[in-house]
C-alpha cells in the first residue's frame, strides 16, 4: 500500500510507471501528481483534503484499475489551450469531490471543448471555475461529464467558424474530421 499526506509522504510525482500491490491512499495535504501511470491492486483513493494533479503543466494521469474522488477531494486541472490541459484516464472514475479548473493563460472561445477524464464516470462532482473566468456572454457546460469526461465552453463571440461549429456540436479543431468522411471540419465550413 501507498500512503500519501497526512504522516506519510506529501506529494508523489509518477513520471513513468509505478505499481503498488495494494492500493493507494492520498490523504489530507496529500498531492498524487505526474503524467505517468499507476497500476494499483486495489485502485487509488483520493480522500477529503488530498488532491490528484496530472501533469506537469499540463498532462495525463492514468491510474488503473479506478479513481475514487472521496466528498472534499480535490482534482486539478489546468487548461494551457484546447489541445493542452489536464486529463485522468482510468477504468472508472467515482467522481465525488471537487474538480477545480484553472486557466493558464489561455481565453477558450466558445464551442471549445476539454476531454479532462475518460473512463466509466459516476457521482456528483462539484466543479469550482473561481480561476477559470471566461469572457462576456461565455460560461462552462458540464452536462457531459458523466457521459464523456468532457467540459465545454458555451456562448460569447467567437469567430463565425466557431458558431458553426458550435451549432453542430463540433469537439475536433478545424483540422480535425468530426464527422470521418476525409474532410477537415474547415473544409466542410
Amino acid at each position: 500500500n501507498l500512503f500519501v499526506g497526512g504522516s506519510g509522504v506529501g506529494l508523489a510525482r509518477i513520471e513513468t510507471v509505478a505499481t503498488v500491490l495494494g492500493g493507494v491512499t492520498v490523504g489530507v495535504n496529500g498531492t498524487l501528481a505526474g503524467s505517468g501511470r499507476v497500476n494499483s491492486g486495489s485502485g487509488i483513493t483520493v480522500q477529503a483534503g488530498g488532491t490528484v494533479s496530472p501533469g506537469t503543466s499540463p498532462g495525463t494521469l492514468t491510474l488503473l484499475p479506478s479513481l475514487t474522488l472521496d466528498g472534499g477531494s480535490n482534482y486539478l486541472v489546468e487548461i494551457a489551450g484546447l489541445a493542452s490541459h489536464d486529463r485522468v484516464v482510468s477504468g472508472s472514475i467515482s467522481a465525488n469531490g471537487t474538480i477545480t479548473v484553472v486557466l493558464d493563460g489561455y481565453a477558450p472561445a466558445g464551442g471549445n471543448s476539454f476531454d479532462i477524464a475518460d473512463g466509466a464516470i459516476l457521482g456528483a462532482p462539484i466543479f469550482d471555475f473561481t480561476g477559470a473566468v471566461l469572457g462576456a456572454g461565455q460560461a462552462w457546460d458540464t452536462s457531459n461529464f458523466l457521459v464523456d469526461g468532457t467540459i465545454r465552453v458555451t456562448g460569447g463571440m467567437g469567430s463565425a467558424y466557431d458558431v458553426w461549429a458550435d451549432g453542430f456540436g463540433l469537439v475536433g479543431g478545424k483540422m480535425d474530421d468530426d464527422d470521418n468522411d476525409g474532410d477537415s471540419n474547415l473544409l466542410e465550413f
